[in-house]
């Protein structure tokens, strides 16, 4: 008696995988079209505001970018435009924006490609819903029992450089949200006591611009003035700095501190993100 066998043609089975990898359709494409489609000729047409809220494109958002970045998109898109289609080029776009940023999207049918840019103040949100701050660290001043104050946050950051020449030492810089600029050194052989005057000047390694920055000393520390707040921000923002600070002991002894500052600090990025200022 005869076995009677039912195997498939493994040709015929590749050619119906191709056949339905080619009809399938993506949930993005299929949820855009469909509401594009939907909607009648009077009716409201359908937001990024709106898009961003339906389940499946949500979906598809935080699987290609992120959780964050979809909760970000959705903060910053107060106001936006209806989903529009290009049918020269085959893809859905549509923006949104608020006062505290910018979303642009777009969604590629052909390569089922879906293209989402956003700013946050200005600066540009990473896929992981990140904004790149530097190396900026955030702390607080105490409050009268030890604890962090969180109305009294600030900014840090710590760069290395010489004493006269010949020492290791650390220039910390912190921004408060009071709008401050408080500066100190720290090291071997540094002057660790209240200076009589501080001389600060910074080179612009891009163009070879110097500037001087007046500052107003307290304690182990000094000031800058804040006039000058928006001129010392935009240096250390960008980097490729020299900054050389000399300071004048009450013995009239000179300390000579300099600093090199080679690439882009990320300080408004850090200030923005981190002070809300």
């Amino acid at each position: 008696m005869g076995i009677l066998s039912c195997s498939v043609n493994p040709k015929t089975k590749t050619s119906q995988s191709i056949e339905n990898e080619e009809t399938k359709v993506s949930p993005l494409n299929e949820i855009l079209k469909k509401n594009l489609e939907e909607k009648e000729p009077l009716a409201e047409e359908i937001t990024l505001y709106e898009l961003l809220r339906i389940p499946v494109f949500k979906e598809e958002v935080i699987k290609r970018y992120s959780t964050k970045f979809h909760a970000m998109a959705e903060e910053v898109t107060e106001r936006s435009t209806p989903v529009q289609y290009d049918s020269v080029n085959n893809y859905y776009h549509c923006n949104g924006l608020s006062e505290n940023g910018t979303v642009n999207v777009k969604y590629y049918v052909d390569t089922d490609e879906l293209d989402i840019s956003m700013l946050y103040h200005g600066l540009e949100v990473k896929h992981d819903g990140t904004i790149d701050c530097g190396h900026w660290v955030k702390g607080y001043y105490k409050n009268p029992f030890g604890e962090d104050d969180l109305n009294a946050p600030y900014i840090e950051q710590e760069f290395r450089g010489k004493v006269n020449d010949r020492f290791d030492c650390q220039l910390y810089i912190r921004f408060e949200a009071s709008d401050h600029f408080r500066l100190w050194v720290e090291g071997e052989y540094y002057c660790n006591h209240s200076p009589k005057k501080v001389e600060m000047l910074i080179r612009d390694e891009d163009d070879g611009e110097v500037y001087s920055i007046d500052t107003e000393i307290y304690k182990n520390s000094f000031f800058i003035n804040t006039y000058q707040n928006y001129l010392f921000s935009r240096l250390l923002n960008k980097g490729n700095l020299n900054i050389s600070i000399r300071y004048l002991t009450y013995l009239n002894d000179y300390y000579y501190y300099r600093f090199r500052i080679y690439n882009k600090t990320n300080f408004w990025a850090a200030k923005t993100v981190n002070l809300n200022i």
